[in-house]
């Protein structure tokens, strides 16, 4: 059995996280969650809060999935950023060149991507850097929206 971290961080990682939790229990494998700066109310009572960075460890993930941008990199497990906006211009970008601009910090070994663009550009950088790979897996959070047409 493969133990999962979910990453949260700000109120909408939540949603995001949840389509990912429920295919994890699908698995049989178990999802534990960490919540750092924001509130941790939205769990429910069937959802596994781990509260402090000892729990963490002691739980030892084989992956950390994050929708933000960072990822305690001190966690154990492979660190996973799961992107998850729809929009296309980055907050703050003055041009289309800079919204396709993403910081490559070192905190993460697998980039999941949503859109052949953003795929295209993280594989680039994944080729010229080394430290990372790329997966194109769409948006998690949008899953839900799309099962009952898909059965």
């Amino acid at each position: 059995m493969r133990k999962y971290l979910l990453f949260v961080n700000s109120e909408y990682c939540f949603a995001i996280l949840r389509p990912l939790q429920e295919v994890i229990r699908r698995r049989g494998d178990q999802a534990a969650w960490f919540v750092f700066g924001c509130s941790a109310a939205a769990l429910s009572d069937d959802e596994r809060l781990l509260p402090t960075v000892a729990d963490v460890e002691k739980y030892c993930p084989d992956a950390v999935f994050a929708p933000g941008d960072w990822v305690p990199y001190f966690f154990p497990g492979a660190k996973v950023q799961l992107f998850h906006g729809i929009a296309r211009n980055k907050r703050g970008a003055a041009t289309e060149e800079e919204s396709d601009h993403y910081r490559i910090r070192g905190w993460f070994d697998l980039y999941c991507t949503h859109a052949a663009k953003d795929t295209a550009l993280f594989q680039q950088q994944a080729a010229r850097l080394g430290s990372f790979v790329v997966a194109k897996t769409g948006w998690p959070k949008l899953d839900p929206l799309f099962r009952e047409r898909a059965r």
